[in-house]
């Protein structure tokens, strides 16, 4: 009866691994999560362990069984690929924690010598340089020969008409509530960017063959559930409240007048994808 109980106490101790792993399995909401394959690992080895290391057949036969269901769901080519595309990003980000640093700066002057980046990329940043030729020419320079500089802008596109007052009201509402010196065209970033040195060898207007509006989430004129803070009535709690916090000077005060900088920035830019 004893050694009923020992051989009871191995089986619950080498499939309780097995649960576990279950558990975290479920209550994660990103299957390419590290700890995700950190368990997977682990329980391979556990199986590979009991299948070589133990003496008792009934164990072996137990995790022959769990080496079968486990080659099906996880030995696949997609399950291989995406297993050896973590194993890389975990390298990488070791890698970028033991070589890289923050450093607040201004791109228009950098404290970095020339040709120090293997590649430099810039999301929605540029846009609020004062010179955009003198920005780019920064990046240009500190940049190594030959390699690649992406950035998305915000530009004017072809259809802007500079003597069309309500094109020039929409651009104004932009550039005040998202602090923009000038929003220039595609054509004088593209120029700009040949101007100091670089090749262009491919730019697209993302909003060209968008499925739908890119403005969409900012239009009041539809009620959209995921973007409801930014409905009209939305807006209206967002003013009422950034008015009462102030008022009870919870909030700083001109919260209320950055509030409404930022309702016609929105403005601007439906007029503007209109």
């Amino acid at each position: 009866m004893e050694k009923d109980w020992e051989k009871a106490q191995v089986f619950v101790n080498f499939l309780k691994r097995f649960h576990d792993t279950t558990l975290q399995l479920s209550a994660t909401k990103k299957t390419t999560s590290p700890l995700i394959w950190e368990e997977i690992v682990a329980m391979r080895m556990i199986i590979d362990e009991a299948i070589l290391d133990t003496t008792d057949p009934s164990l072996q036969e137990v995790a022959k069984r769990m080496e079968s269901k486990f080659k099906n769901l996880w030995i696949k080519p997609i399950q291989v690929l995406t297993f050896e595309a973590i194993s890389l990003y975990l390298l990488f980000l070791v890698k970028y924690r033991l070589t890289s640093c923050e450093v607040q700066a201004d791109f228009m002057k950098m404290s970095f010598s020339d040709d120090t980046f293997d590649a430099v990329y810039a999301i929605e940043a540029t846009c609020h340089a004062p010179d955009v030729v003198g920005c780019y020419k920064e990046i240009y320079r500190v940049l190594k020969s030959g390699q690649y500089f992406a950035a998305y802008e915000w530009c004017m596109t072809n259809h802007y008409n500079p003597s069309n007052e309500s094109h020039k009201k929409a651009k104004a509402e932009i550039e005040l509530g998202n602090v923009l010196p000038d929003v220039r065209t595609t054509r004088q970033c593209l120029d700009a960017l040949k101007l100091v040195g670089f090749e262009v060898i491919w730019e697209k207007d993302l909003a060209s063959d968008s499925p739908v509006p890119w403005y969409l989430p900012l239009d009041t004129s539809r009620f959209l559930i995921t973007s409801f803070c930014l409905t009209a009535f939305g807006r209206f709690i967002t003013r009422t409240m950034v008015k009462a916090l102030e008022f009870v000077r919870i909030s700083p005060a001109g919260s209320n007048r950055v509030s409404s900088f930022l309702e016609k920035a929105a403005e601007g830019l439906v007029a503007a994808g209109r």
